[in-house]
């Protein structure tokens, strides 16, 4: 997305913002260097800067069902603009969001397995995640899919297939990946881990600021190349 002249990248907190680098792993913080390719790819300091933490949904621990989002935002480093993939695989026109419903085919471009697709099972999905540097992490509120995800995709951004409309960002699989999970992106709610306003302001920001980008061949949300 972008705000002002800054551009940012959306993917999974647990994707930006957990460190393994060190003895053990930690939590990242705010203007935290993000490395692509990551660590896992070989990345490494000072060549692979790519971005700056910026913003984190914070975890609720302890395993309740408190949260509804895996989510955090990087401003990307104007050096690497020209390094980075702007298109949306499978969204159509300006970007917009529509909610998932059972049934539902979607998309979705990942680091490991490419163009997949799955089947929406299931729209209030529950589950609980053993992070590393956090522990026992409830879901509530989340999309089940048939399987079409390996480790590697977490922060994929999920598209209805036949209306080329976001759905969600890929953060999981449940039963040893027998099933992909991903958090709903359809409004403010859902990209909160706390009650908020109704997203209609920002959606309008978004599709405005995806026409003023048309013309620089930069649309207003951006994924990293898989």
């Amino acid at each position: 997305m972008q705000r002002g002249r800054k551009y940012y990248v959306l993917s999974n907190a647990h994707v930006l913002s957990i460190a393994h680098g060190g003895a053990r792993p930690a939590m990242g913080r705010k203007g935290d260097k993000v490395l692509y390719p990551g660590p896992a790819d070989g990345g490494r300091l000072p060549d692979d800067w790519a971005a700056v933490l910026a913003d984190i949904v914070p975890f609720k621990a302890g395993g309740t069902f408190l949260n509804r989002v895996d989510a955090a935002l990087a401003e990307i480093n104007r050096d690497r603009l020209d390094d980075l993939d702007f298109a949306l695989y499978g969204v159509s026109g300006p970007p917009e969001m529509i909610a998932p419903q059972r049934g539902m085919t979607v998309i979705k471009r990942g680091r490991t397995t490419g163009d997949t697709e799955g089947v929406v099972q299931d729209i209030n999905f529950r589950a609980v995640i053993d992070y590393d540097a956090v522990g026992p992490v409830g879901f509530l509120d989340q999309v089940l899919c048939t399987p079409h995800t390996k480790p590697g995709d977490s922060g994929s951004l999920v598209v209805a297939k036949e209306s080329g409309k976001i759905v969600g960002l890929h953060f999981a699989g449940a039963s040893g990946a027998a099933s992909s999970i991903r958090s709903k992106l359809w409004s403010r709610r859902s990209m909160s881990n706390s009650s908020s306003r109704d997203g209609d302001t920002a959606k309008k920001s978004e599709r405005q600021a995806w026409r003023r980008n048309r013309k620089r061949n930069r649309p207003a949300i951006n994924m990293p190349k898989p």
